[in-house]
């Protein structure tokens, strides 16, 4: 069966308007030491792995690269050698399948990373995420998630927003499966897995403009765009524009423009 992910080959710097030093910044903020293992979970395309070969190039630091869909998977192993070579391949390890249906070594990783990965899993299997990683991580070691910093409020429209765009671009499996998730409820799943002790260490301005996904998401069909757009447009307008004035949405005939955060979080193992 082919997987909606390997359809949806989306460059997420290109549509999120990531800076690049937030990548710097989740790198400093890891500080691996020698010898350190860090699992790059939902790896995508492997900028985390990238960014993490970048800070690090002569290092023994092992790089664990582990991605659902194989072409992701394959897209990456390929990028990363031709960014350092084929001798880069003695420290990466590749992983393709379901992170809860995969067997990892307890205690391994010094720290594990999640980039835009947590909404990707159902919300009843949400929890059996968290619980993987804490038992994937050594003693000490630390769990940084990186993700849309949604409230109660903005997470709702958000579901809707993404859930409309996912079935106008064809992926069922997105449309059913992905479940975003407000601050709180992260805080609970990481309570409710066992975590104690957590912080945010970087928010930014994160501006969602959905021309941005034409050509990666919507193939450059402007009517499935146009669908979207106006679907937004009357969403926001539902509670007297009350939501349309937080998000401080721009709507134009090509694009609907809104403002969000984002948010990297350290999450420490006891």
């Amino acid at each position: 069966m082919t997987l909606d992910y390997d359809q949806r080959v989306v460059r997420y710097e290109e549509i999120s308007h990531y800076p690049p030093h937030l990548f710097q910044t989740l790198v400093q903020q890891a500080d691996p030491q020698p010898g350190d293992c860090v699992l790059d979970l939902g790896a995508g395309y492997g900028a985390v792995t990238q960014a993490f070969l970048e800070a690090y190039p002569e290092s023994d630091l092992r790089m664990h690269v582990l991605e659902r869909s194989p072409v992701q998977l394959t897209r990456a192993r390929s990028e990363l050698i031709e960014a350092y070579g084929p001798a880069i391949d003695t420290r990466l390890k590749f992983y393709c399948g379901d992170f809860l249906d995969l067997s990892l070594e307890p205690e391994h990783y010094e720290i594990v990373v999640a980039k835009m990965v947590v909404h990707e899993f159902p919300s009843n299997r949400q929890i059996d995420l968290m619980k993987k990683v804490k038992a994937l991580l050594a003693p000490g070691g630390r769990f940084f998630i990186w993700q849309t910093l949604l409230d109660l409020e903005s997470v709702a429209f958000f579901r809707k927003l993404m859930r409309k765009k996912d079935e106008l671009a064809g992926f069922a499996n997105l449309a059913r499966d992905r479940h975003f998730i407000a601050e709180s409820e992260l805080f609970a799943l990481l309570q409710a897995a066992g975590f104690q002790r957590w912080q945010r260490i970087r928010v930014w301005d994160y501006p969602f403009d959905t021309a941005k996904r034409l050509r990666s998401e919507f193939r450059n069909e402007k009517p499935l765009l146009g669908e979207w757009n106006n679907y937004l447009a009357k969403a926001l307008q539902a509670d007297n524009g009350r939501l349309a004035e937080k998000l401080n949405a721009r709507i134009t005939n090509e694009s609907v423009c809104l403002d969000f955060e984002q948010v990297i979080y350290e999450v420490h193992a006891e």
